[in-house]
């Protein structure tokens, strides 16, 4: 045999000794690659959101909706063309898994209380409220605030820091439209609460679509519920006292964070519980008095204030109800030299008439 054709033969050879060697090598990789195939087949999808087909209309459909366009129809150019509105936004059927705690503006004038929406020229802005709403508990709050953005001392975004640790969340997501001054107080929020309060594991930012208010509709919402019942209170307390509280005084800024409280404490939800009941796991147990009520409060029995004391001074006195504390359970009362401070026992007084008159009630 010659030598080129021994050589050959012999390396055909020293191959199919090193195939049968290792026999198991394909049969390893074959059942992983059907494996891996089959897998990919069995995969589950989420249901597809798909924009619907409006379909033709019949001729003689066509030509009799011409004649005034209604009902509106999406088939029709001149009806989306006119009147449609977009992508509506429909109550979502799964739970969310993270709280979104939503913030959003609304503006003391001198006349009423409006949205940034329903601003006029010329309208003069005596108070500016931020308020925020989360998702999860339907928590409303509402503060009045110096200025838009972030102020110079940092009491917008500290705020928002307080109510998100409140919340207790261990995730919350943080959404505003794009309005750029509420945009600086979501960011600046957002670095706060990081650093502030130990039990958020997870903290991000969501901006609405832009232009579109609806899709920051939980806010909006709450907007109006702050609107309405603050202007009501307004309206009583004015009232009772006889006179016009002015938009810009102080007293003012202590019955919008009334406000929400009170929506947090008194609203029921569907599900038979109120926010705060949702956040805290009980019903909220102090005794309710009202916005600007003339009290007689109980004077400490430790501390400084009770120290100077003489022993026939007397153990309770005068102020008036200015709310209610959120981390403690006391309610807030200036005196009457106007000094605040929290007392967890009254004794209520209507509110003075105008000519000196009051009479009392437990509270």
């Amino acid at each position: 045999m010659p030598v080129e054709e021994e050589a050959v033969e012999q390396g055909e050879n020293q191959s199919q000794e090193a195939e049968a060697e290792q026999p198991d090598l394909v049969d390893e990789r074959q059942p992983e690659a059907e494996e891996a195939e089959e897998d990919f087949e069995c995969q589950e999808c989420v249901e597809p959101r798909i924009l619907p087909d409006p379909g033709q209309p019949t001729q003689k459909q066509l030509e009799d909706h011409r004649v005034d366009h209604l009902p509106y129809r999406s088939w029709c150019p001149e009806c989306v063309a006119g009147r449609a509105t977009g992508e509506q936004h429909i109550a979502r059927k799964d739970v969310k898994q993270i709280s979104t705690f939503s913030m959003d503006y609304l503006y003391c004038t001198k006349s009423r209380v409006v949205r940034k929406e329903d601003l006029k020229e010329g309208d003069e802005v005596e108070m500016k409220v931020l308020v925020a709403k989360d998702s999860k508990s339907k928590t409303v709050f509402a503060h009045a605030v110096v200025a838009k953005g972030s102020d110079d001392d940092g009491y917008a975004v500290s705020r928002m820091a307080e109510d998100i640790a409140w919340l207790g969340h261990t995730k919350i997501i943080l959404k505003s439209d794009n309005e750029r001054a509420i945009v600086k107080v979501l960011k600046d929020s957002l670095r706060t609460a990081r650093v502030e309060v130990e039990e958020l594991e997870q903290i991000q930012e969501e901006q609405s679509v832009k232009y579109d208010s609806k899709s920051n509709g939980d806010v909006e919402n709450a907007v109006k519920q702050v609107t309405k019942l603050l202007r009501t209170l307004k309206l009583c307390l004015e009232k009772r006292l006889g006179k016009k509280i002015p938009t810009s005084h102080p007293l003012t800024t202590w019955l919008v964070e009334h406000t929400a409280w009170l929506l947090n404490t008194r609203i029921v939800g569907t599900d038979g519980f109120t926010a705060y009941h949702r956040v805290k796991g009980k019903s909220y147990a102090k005794r309710s008095v009202g916005f600007g009520e003339y009290v007689m409060y109980m004077l400490p029995t430790k501390g400084p204030q009770h120290d100077a004391l003489a022993k026939l001074d007397p153990r309770w006195v005068h102020g008036f109800i200015v709310g209610y504390s959120k981390s403690s359970n006391e309610y807030y009362v200036f005196d009457e030299a106007g000094e605040k401070l929290p007392r967890q026992r009254a004794y209520k007084e209507s509110l003075r008439t105008k000519d000196g008159s009051h009479t009392g009630s437990k509270a």
